[in-house]
């Protein structure tokens, strides 16, 4: 792995930590103390206030901005650093083909 491979992981993983950070937070103040037990009822009361939907939207956004952070930079990154191209082409030629099985995809 090069320099400049390296420097762009740490930079991702310290980029995910924050986010981690943000998203266990927003998290907390939507679901409680642990375990939450998410009902038809306490999705009601969440909504049933400005305050609950902000948290909930705000929830969704972190969990979208992480998500598409690890799929969309720090998947290709360690894909690119560690050189696992073959491995990775396999990979989405097993999900397109489970995909197609599933009926999921033309």
């Amino acid at each position: 792995m090069t320099g400049d491979a390296r420097r762009d992981l740490v930079r991702l993983l310290q980029l995910l930590s924050r986010e981690n950070r943000h998203l266990l937070d927003v998290r907390r103040r939507l679901f409680g103390p642990p375990p939450a037990t998410i009902t038809p009822a306490w999705l009601e009361s969440i909504v049933s206030s400005p305050e609950g939907i902000d948290r909930l939207e705000s929830f969704g956004a972190k969990f979208s901005r992480m998500q598409d952070t690890l799929v969309d930079k720090l998947l290709p990154t360690v894909v690119a650093a560690y050189r696992f191209t073959d491995a990775l082409g396999s990979t989405y030629e097993r999900i397109d083909a489970r995909a197609r099985e599933w009926g999921l995809q033309a």
